[in-house]
């Protein structure tokens, strides 16, 4: 008895840190659309919402992949800034957009790619290293802004990005696509598996020959790579 009860006990404790959020949501949705049955369930506030709120998805999904490997990236937020300004910046000296955005998305590759170096190789506490760098890019920032907003003539097709797909808010089918690959990494790909490894013991994962620079850099990179388009987005 006591032990079916114990186990029980272990399966709702699992349910709810696996659903728990997504429990939350829909009990927060039911509130507020009781409260406000009239405005909440609109097509035009469902849409604000998901506009709004898909980019924080976003830069959210880049900061869980280094966390997974027991990671912190404290440069996700800079990296939103300066890529949002880069991206009208180079824009309006001329640079087509197609060109802004990839070499907005390769900065933010590299500062991926500096992060992770910092802390596989170098061995700095991912905390110190990551605020770091977005210590430097927040005065990267300053200094290519002047400390005044960057204003350009941005094309429709740069606009379109953060347009709509059909009816859906086209960031929001961005952080939903990036969900759904994250997910299906993590869940059932050797290299998310990998990540949880490293993440529980370094040194088990070590003596399985999974490669701690090689896995935890690529995160730090493609979390660098996702805090950039999200400032590509926010730039709209």
């Amino acid at each position: 008895m006591i032990r079916s009860m114990h186990s029980a006990g272990s399966e709702l404790s699992k349910a709810i840190s696996v659903w728990g959020l997504l429990i939350l949501l829909i009990l927060l949705i039911l509130v507020f659309s009781a409260l406000r049955p009239d405005t909440f369930l609109t097509y035009f506030n469902i849409r604000s919402i998901l506009s709004n709120k898909s980019v924080q998805a976003l830069v959210a999904l880049s900061v869980l992949i280094p966390m997974t490997s027991n990671q912190f990236d404290l440069s996700a937020g800079f990296n939103v800034g300066i890529s949002q300004v880069l991206a009208i910046g180079l824009q309006g000296q001329g640079l087509p957009w197609w060109g802004a955005v990839g070499a907005v998305l390769a900065m933010g590759a590299l500062v991926g790619l500096i992060n992770g170096i910092l802390v596989t190789r170098v061995k700095i506490d991912s905390f110190i290293a990551t605020l770091g760098t977005g210590t430097i890019l927040y005065g990267l920032n300053a200094w290519y802004t002047g400390g005044q907003q960057v204003l350009a003539s941005l094309p429709p097709e740069f606009l379109a990005l953060s347009g709509n797909t059909g009816v859906v808010p086209s960031p929001a089918v961005y952080a939903g696509v990036v969900a759904i690959a994250l997910w299906d990494v993590f869940e059932y790909l050797p290299l998310g598996r990998f990540l949880y490894v490293l993440g529980a013991s370094p040194r088990a994962a070590e003596l399985n020959g999974i490669s701690a620079k090689r896995y935890i850099t690529l995160g730090f990179v493609t979390a660098g790579l996702l805090s950039a388009f999200a400032g590509v987005l926010v730039a709209r």
